[in-house]
């Protein structure tokens, strides 16, 4: 990947524990002031990234799985939570609307939606499993099938797991630690949907990577934490000892591995720097050339930040990639690159980490074109006249 800058993510999963913790209390203490911060945060959550709408949907959810007031005042409380923590979004959305559509991505009916969601399945698969300590680069021969069907499997015990509290409502709430359990089974679900969903069905489909996924950390920590802690209480107690032991010890390699993977994460950082920062561009020729276009030229970028990073001037955005030669379509930017002589900067790395085909795709957007400058960070290109 290559980018910098302040990202999404670590504001999300601050919003997002927020107001899953307020939640809980909430419900726990049956005190209704609790939920006012849970509700904003949620709100919050939904204008920082176009997930967080899922909270909407699971926070109700949990007020009728684990609250323990009557029914009726748990739809109410359900249904209000989720039109006030909406509201927000939906003023948004409304008010921006008439300049430029309803955000940044529409919603399309793609052929071999079938196909899309099993190659969203696998990539999903892929990039979890580089979270296992230890084994998670080194199960290149499990088939993909086997993958997905996992998945697949994880999804229907969550569904045992709704079945088991819809009918534990009525005789009783579940312990605190299922509750737990079941609440990140039910949100890592929620997120894999809209993820899927996304994926499949958006005009401008996200792209999969680890970052996209970071905020399910959260509910995976509190699945094996709370996994462990209830395995515990349940068990009798001359098994207690034996496993504890067996626990702490999966929880050392556990730490040792995340340490040594972020001492060395940082090493690298130290040293080489990453993204715009790091020090293949610092040292590029191709960033000096892009410097020395005169200040009159137009620039037109398929990673402005970078060019802005670099030289204090905003290009015009060329994303997603044309399926033609840049120059022979009827789109304003065609025009900028024609009549106004810019100067197209292609930086590849953007390109081979967004585009399985970024060979095929840079051939065709390149072809013909004058190449002004050429090396392995990126080139300069105009439109021949």
């Amino acid at each position: 990947e290559n980018f910098t800058g302040l990202m999404s993510e670590p504001l999300f999963l601050f919003l997002f524990c927020g107001s899953f913790f307020s939640t809980l209390i909430a419900i726990q203490k049956q005190k209704d002031s609790y939920f006012i911060p849970a509700v904003f945060l949620t709100a919050l959550a939904g204008l920082v990234r176009y997930v967080g709408v899922i909270l909407c949907a699971f926070y109700p959810l949990l007020i009728l799985l684990f609250s323990q007031t009557p029914w009726k005042e748990r739809r109410r409380k359900a249904l209000l939570f989720a039109v006030l923590a909406l509201l927000p979004a939906l003023v948004w959305l409304i008010l921006s609307s008439g300049s430029r559509g309803f955000g940044g991505r529409s919603i399309r009916l793609p052929a071999g939606a079938g196909g899309k969601l099993l190659a969203f399945l696998g990539e999903t698969s892929r990039i979890l499993q580089g979270w296992i300590p230890y084994a998670g680069y080194r199960l290149s021969w499990v088939p993909q099938g086997i993958k997905v069907a996992i998945i697949l499997y994880g999804l229907i015990l969550v569904l045992f797991a709704l079945d088991y509290l819809w009918k534990k409502r009525k005789t009783g709430k579940p312990p605190i630690f299922l509750q737990l359990i079941f609440s990140a089974q039910i949100y890592s679900v929620l997120y894999c949907v809209a993820m899927g969903f996304s994926d499949v069905f958006a005009s401008v489909p996200p792209v999969l990577n680890t970052r996209l996924y970071s905020p399910l950390w959260v509910p995976f920590v509190l699945l094996a934490l709370c996994g462990m802690a209830y395995l515990l209480q349940s068990m009798p107690l001359r098994w207690k000892k034996v496993a504890a032991l067996l626990m702490a010890g999966v929880t050392i390699l556990f730490i040792r591995y995340y340490a040594l993977r972020g001492w060395s994460n940082a090493q690298e950082l130290r040293e080489n720097g990453y993204g715009y920062t790091s020090r293949i561009n610092q040292s590029s020729t191709f960033l000096q050339r892009v410097e020395e276009i005169p200040v009159d030229v137009p620039l037109i970028s398929n990673d402005p930040g970078l060019v802005l990073f670099y030289t204090n001037r905003m290009p015009y955005e060329l994303k997603p990639l044309p399926n033609d030669r840049l120059g022979e379509g009827s789109g304003d930017l065609d025009a900028v690159f024609v009549e106004r002589k810019a100067a197209l900067i292609v930086e590849y790395a953007s390109i081979r980490n967004t585009y399985a085909d970024w060979q095929v795709r840079l051939g065709v957007l390149t072809s013909g074109l004058n190449v002004d400058y050429q090396d392995e960070v990126g080139g300069i290109y105009y439109f021949p006249h």
